[in-house]
C-alpha cells in the first residue's frame, strides 16, 4: 500500500472531473438510468453536505458528514462513473478519522445509499496497485447498468 502525493491526488481529481463529464453525458444519453441516490430526509441520521472536488451531486455524487446517530462523525462519499467496461458504476465510501469503519458502518452505508436489494462489491487489488487516499476508508461498488459482474458463489445452496 502506498500513500499518494499531492500531485497524484491532483491527477486523480482531474481524472475524476473527466469521468464526471463522461458520466453526465452517459446519463443525458440514457435518461431511463436511475442512480440510487439517497434522499437525506429519509435517512435515519442527519447528514451535512461538504464541498469537495471529489463529489458532484449532478452526476450522482456527494460528500457528507454524518451528524447524528451511532455513525456520527463518519464521512461518506458517493459518486457515479462510466468505466472501461462501458457500464455505469456507483461508488460509495465511508471513512472515520480514528479507525477503520466497522462491518455495521459498511452495511448501513449499503442499505441507505444502494438499497437492501442490490449487489455491491468490495474490491481488493494487488498490493502494488493499491492507492490509499484515506487510511480509514472502505468502499463499495454497484454496477447500475449491467448484470451482476460475478457469479453467485453459492455452490447451489442459496447462501453466499
Amino acid at each position: 500500500m502506498k500513500t499518494i502525493s499531492s500531485g497524484k491526488l491532483n491527477k486523480i481529481i482531474s481524472d475524476g472531473r473527466e469521468m464526471q463529464s463522461k458520466s453526465e453525458k452517459f446519463l443525458a444519453d440514457n435518461p431511463n438510468v436511475v442512480i440510487p441516490y439517497p434522499e437525506p430526509a429519509k435517512l435515519p441520521w442527519e447528514i451535512s453536505p461538504v464541498q469537495s472536488p471529489l463529489s458532484n451531486r449532478d452526476a450522482g455524487g456527494g460528500m457528507y458528514r454524518v451528524r447524528s446517530g451511532k455513525h456520527k462523525g463518519a464521512t461518506i462519499i458517493a459518486s457515479a462513473g462510466v468505466y472501461e467496461d462501458a457500464h455505469l458504476w456507483y461508488h460509495v465510501s465511508i471513512a472515520r478519522e480514528d479507525r477503520i469503519p466497522s462491518y455495521d458502518d459498511l452495511a448501513f452505508l449499503k442499505e441507505h445509499f444502494l438499497g437492501r436489494d442490490c449487489w455491491a462489491i468490495q474490491v481488493f487489488v494487488p498490493t502494488k496497485e493499491h492507492v490509499n487516499i484515506h487510511p480509514n476508508a472502505l468502499h463499495l461498488w454497484h454496477c447500475i447498468t449491467g448484470v451482476r459482474p460475478f457469479p453467485l458463489f453459492d455452490c447451489g445452496v442459496g447462501s453466499v
